[in-house]
């Protein structure tokens, strides 16, 4: 997660720089799908060849605690990433969507919360 906060940082930077280049924009490994800013509770996300995953993020509903739970789906095409071994990402996601503090911090940090 460190490094994919890292990496996304970067990435961001170039993209406000106007500094993109093609290879880092062509034949993407990792899809978001976030469709709950449509008021879409859950969906199945579909992979685009040749990406090995795919998050589909729903829109955020209020529990019965009050707090704001959103639904996260992923897709794994299983010749890359099994869905075992997804599972340990999708849960680093959870953690740091339950304290999002965490996503602001360092790399390092970040690294260090998620596995807290």
């Amino acid at each position: 997660m460190a490094e994919i906060s890292l990496a996304v940082r970067e990435v961001a930077e170039l993209a406000r720089a106007r500094r993109l280049t093609r290879e880092l924009l062509e034949d993407p490994t990792f899809t978001i799908s976030n469709l709950g800013m449509f008021g879409i509770e859950d969906f199945d996300p579909l992979m685009n060849p040749p990406q090995a995953a795919i998050l589909g993020v729903g829109a955020g509903l209020g529990g019965p605690d009050g707090r704001t739970r959103i639904r996260l789906t992923m897709g794994c095409d299983h010749r890359v990433l099994t869905g075992a071994e997804g599972a340990p990402f999708l849960g680093s996601v959870a953690a740091l969507l339950e304290r999002p503090e965490a996503l602001t911090a360092e790399p390092q940090q970040v690294a260090a919360q998620v596995t807290a």
